[in-house]
């Protein structure tokens, strides 16, 4: 027998990024209480590691840090980090969720953030939020501005050799940490869950993983955020200053023997990043491009001042990047303007790789029985009438889990999704059986 029921009025949104933020922030300004689950002891997403955003050019962590703040303090906001859901079962409405929250060995309450733990922590391992970078020891902060603004374990490489929990003044590490399952009821889910970027080792024409100094767009938002806050000039590998840099735009993109679509958001954060290296550090900046889609407001703009800036624009997929004799990269690529194949020395080059699927989404959609598209993205119920909830009913999506889009676009369908859910929460009903 099925009878109608209220759908219980609490959300969960998986992925802590802007979007992730965005959704649960206005869920719970509208009284409803949410379980932002992220996997990463931090949330921020991708957006914490931006310079800038365009076509503003506003300091990244100047618009992000405020709501991580508010999710931090908000009491209708349970944030679990180091968290992963398990299982996902029930219906619209009335959904049972498992939910993995992994040892972190820092209680987040007790941690003043310090950095004592970390001072005398004896392992060293590639941190990946400076892109592998630089190093970060096995009891960390995430990043300076890091929400939970506490420490964390990286257990599968501490050798619990004691030293941090001797030093630790407030008695809130625990190296016996075994983490915990928790048990949720919610009427509706948000996913949330972002992206990830393209290996760029597949792209073996362009030598990333060959020559240090070939690196990805992101590992250059970290170099430039790092060279600002050090007041610095931006280093290559070796320790030299770079001078010249190159960046190569479509790196796999719109190629069917990579990925076969438009990443959308590579060319302006491109031109993005190409003038501030022009403006702020003084380089000489060539950008190599197949077409500049600059397609929303103030785009267009933003591209007209870094040409005005003095970046070079050459229009050419990038064929080829090797050592030339003096050492330095070489970039070969046919200016399609002129029919010129052209040879140019740099110092440094940057890869736009594509934007793909988040590597989770697709055990989560099997656990969700959630549809995905031809690439792997989530689908949505109509991409022009009902872009934010997807095909199965009490599951709404939004930013770039269903496709790649920049800040203001997922912070859009976050708060779409958001409305959507709690329109469906406070008005709705669940079937439920008896």
């Amino acid at each position: 027998m099925e009878c109608a029921s209220r759908p219980v009025e609490e959300a969960l949104v998986v992925g802590g990024g802007i979007a992730g933020i965005t959704a649960a922030l206005e869920l719970a300004k509208m009284g409803i209480k949410v379980h932002l689950v992220e996997k990463k002891p931090a949330i921020g997403g991708s957006m914490a590691k931006l310079t800038r955003v365009f076509p503003t050019l506003d300091q990244a962590r100047d618009l992000l840090k405020p709501k991580m703040d508010a999710v931090w303090g908000h009491p209708n906001i349970d944030l679990l980090t180091s968290a992963e859901v398990q299982e996902v079962s029930g219906h619209a409405g009335n959904y049972r969720v498992r939910v993995h929250v992994k040892p972190r060995g820092v209680d987040v309450r007790k941690c003043t953030a310090c950095g004592k733990c970390s001072q005398v922590c004896p392992v060293e391992v590639p941190d990946e939020f400076n892109e592998n970078l630089s190093t970060r020891k096995a009891i960390y902060l995430a990043y300076p501005e890091a929400v939970p603004p506490a420490y964390a374990i990286d257990f599968d490489v501490c050798t619990k050799c004691g030293e941090c929990e001797k030093v630790c003044p407030t008695k809130a590490i625990n190296l016996e940490d075994a983490g915990k399952t928790i048990d949720l009821n919610v009427g509706a889910i948000v996913l949330a869950l972002g992206y990830d970027l393209y290996d760029a080792k597949r792209l073996e024409s362009y030598g990333y993983g060959v020559y240090k100094d070939v690196i990805t767009m992101m590992a250059l938002e970290r170099l430039i955020s790092n060279s600002e806050s050090a007041g610095g000039q931006l280093r290559r590998a070796d320790g030299g200053e770079v001078r010249r840099i190159a960046l190569a735009l479509c790196a796999g993109s719109r190629d069917k023997n990579h990925v076969p679509y438009c990443s959308r958001i590579c060319c302006m954060y491109s031109v993005k990043l190409a003038y501030v290296l022009k403006t702020v550090f003084g380089l000489d900046v060539t950008v190599y491009y197949i077409d500049i889609r600059a397609a929303g407001k103030g785009y267009e703009d933003l591209y007209w001042k870094a040409q005005e800036a003095g970046v070079v624009f050459i229009r050419g997929r990038v064929a080829e990047i090797y050592k030339g004799k003096d050492g330095r990269l070489v970039v070969r690529a046919e200016d399609t303007l002129t029919g010129e194949v052209r040879e140019d020395e740099y110092d440094m080059v940057a890869l736009a790789v594509p934007i793909v699927p988040p590597r989770d989404l697709k055990e989560l959609a099997e656990k969700m029985k959630l549809p995905v598209d031809e690439y792997g993205f989530a689908l949505e119920k109509h991409q022009k009438v009902d872009p934010v909830e997807s095909q199965v009913p009490g599951i709404f999506v939004c930013g770039c889990v269903l496709c790649p889009k920049d800040v203001r676009d997922s912070v859009t369908e976050a708060l779409g999704a958001a409305a959507k859910v709690a329109t469906f929460l406070k008005g709705g009903h669940a079937a439920s059986s008896l």
